[in-house]
């Protein structure tokens, strides 16, 4: 289990466990990239917005480097930037609006597998903490999600237990993800914004931001997050008896290359859960582990 500390400073720690990693080598499948950028560059041509002509076409020029290095090895190193994982010379990114997923440009090799491990309930809880005010009860608009709300529904739960990520969830936001509408709501009553200096602060307390949309603080802070995961991840040692190598942090996931026989229970092994502190309380994020 991963305990996130949500007030603990960005230490070294994370930088090291990141260069020790050295250079992951990778192969990339040119024609799965080739087209993506037809799909891009026909969606552009049929796109009204100008927020996604602006998108589109980043991610046109991002797909484009990619095809570059499909003509020979990419070899991605590690380090951290303010607090998140970063690679070198290119991230494997995830765009799911535009069914973007870098990571299925990879090619391996008949002993290698490809495992993401998908921490989603960790972006939710933490985009529902920084942003519940003004979500509300999306169910039903008349009622505020004022902290009598909150702990009416939380009345059973204790502060020092863990618990499951799926109770609350179920009480907040059940058909619905958090993370996801980070993408479009407007800040104007978050508890993580500074009136003083009418910044808005990520979830660890870590950085500020201009109080505009959620999107900025939220994916600072889910990044953050992962980041910390991963170091989690290392120091548990669950990755030291077979060989394996980094190739994605994103919002809510990490992406590995594995090199291990077929009879090597991949989904037992690295299912490591994560404790998550929201509305003062711990919740438990077991991961979806997919294997390809």
């Amino acid at each position: 289990m991963i305990d996130i500390k949500q007030y603990s400073p960005i230490t070294k720690e994370l930088n090291t466990a990141l260069s020790r990693l050295g250079e992951s080598r990778i192969c990339l499948d040119g024609e799965i990239i080739r087209e993506d950028i037809d799909r891009l560059e026909k969606m552009l041509e049929n796109t009204f917005s100008k927020n996604d002509k602006i998108n589109i076409k980043q991610l046109i020029r991002y797909t484009n480097r990619m095809l570059k290095k499909s003509t020979t090895f990419l070899d991605i190193s590690w380090f951290m930037e303010d607090g998140l994982a970063k690679a070198y010379p290119l991230e494997l990114k995830y765009y799911p609006e535009y069914c973007i997923d870098a990571i299925n440009y990879i090619t391996t090799s008949s002993s290698e597998k490809v495992v993401e491990i998908n921490y989603s309930g960790v972006a939710d809880l933490i985009a529902y903490e920084i942003m519940h005010r003004d979500i509300g009860d999306i169910d039903d608009e008349n009622i505020e999600m004022t902290m009598s709300e909150i702990e009416k529904r939380l009345n059973d739960i204790g502060i020092i237990s863990i618990n499951d990520f799926n109770i609350l969830k179920e009480r907040f936001f059940k058909n619905y993800s958090p993370y996801k509408y980070s993408k479009m709501f407007k800040v104007n009553e978050s508890p993580y914004i500074d009136l003083d200096k009418k910044k808005i602060k990520d979830y660890f307390g870590h950085k500020e931001f201009d109080i505009d949309r959620y999107y900025e603080v939220v994916d600072y802070s889910t990044k953050h997050a992962m980041a910390l995961i991963f170091k989690g991840l290392t120091e548990t040692k669950l990755l030291n008896n077979f060989n394996w190598k980094l190739v994605a942090i994103n919002n809510d996931r990490i992406v590995l290359i594995l090199n291990v026989d077929e009879d090597f229970n991949i989904e037992d092994r690295l299912s490591n859960s994560v404790v998550v502190r929201v509305f003062g309380r711990r919740f438990e994020v077991a991961p979806e582990i997919k294997v390809y």
